[in-house]
């Protein structure tokens, strides 16, 4: 009993790691109605960031923030130049082909930059454990669940809360009736894709630590993604 406790315990802790990977692809599919397989790349793209910023010399601490930056600039440069052009408006079947081809071209270019093999990410948590009430509990995994609540929580805030929030709702119910009320509709779809990988890059980044940065780190993630979306 205590196994399946101490199971269950590590499965919702991990799970919010998942859900904020699953927030990500909600958002990009219920505003932009596409269908992303690239999700799981972004997600290896924010380890690998951590990665590559912690050897700079920044702290772990540090290099999350900084990671999910890289990850939304790659993000806004594949919108702007693939994703705006060919996708919105096009229906979920091309959607599926071409975030399928940039998730590959993505995996490609880390294994030419940094290499295939499985490489760790640094934690400051990564070596403590935490005991209570005579279960032991990872602190990276305590870090992930915190961090995961904390941003969800912030997310549906500001969805509620803000005007581009509300924008964003409008957009996913009716894109056609938001621009006739005065929504910038182009904007509003290139701040939810942005949105929805920075949310891919975080959960990399906090998730590195727990399973190693490898190129096609993404791919289970995104499937259980999937699932819970």
């Amino acid at each position: 009993m205590d196994l399946l406790i101490q199971t269950l315990i590590n499965g919702l802790i991990l799970g919010a790691g998942y859900a904020l990977v699953a927030v990500g692809l909600t958002v990009i599919f219920g505003t932009l109605h596409i269908v992303n397989f690239a999700h799981g790349a972004f997600f290896a793209l924010g380890a690998y960031a951590t990665l590559l910023i912690e050897r700079a010399g920044a702290p772990y601490l540090l290099a999350i923030p900084l990671a999910v930056l890289c990850v939304a600039a790659i993000g806004f440069a594949l919108e702007a130049t693939i994703v705006r052009r060919a996708l919105y408006d096009q229906g979920e079947h091309g959607s599926i082909i071409v975030t399928f081809a940039i998730s590959q071209a993505i995996v490609a270019a880390i294994i030419l930059v940094v290499g295939p093999d499985p490489l760790p990410v640094p934690s400051p948590f990564g070596q403590t454990a935490v005991s209570a009430g005579g279960f032991f509990l990872s602190a990276q995994r305590i870090f992930i669940a915190a961090a995961s609540v904390a941003v969800l929580a912030g997310f549906a805030l500001w969805l509620r809360r803000s005007v581009k929030g509300q924008q964003i709702l409008a957009v996913s119910q009716n894109a056609r009736g938001a621009l006739y009320s005065g929504i910038n509709v182009p904007l509003i779809r290139s701040l939810s894709f942005l949105l929805g990988i920075a949310a891919a890059g975080l959960a990399g980044a906090l998730m590195g630590p727990m399973i190693s940065a490898f190129p096609t780190m993404g791919d289970a993630n995104v499937i259980v993604a999937f699932t819970v979306v």
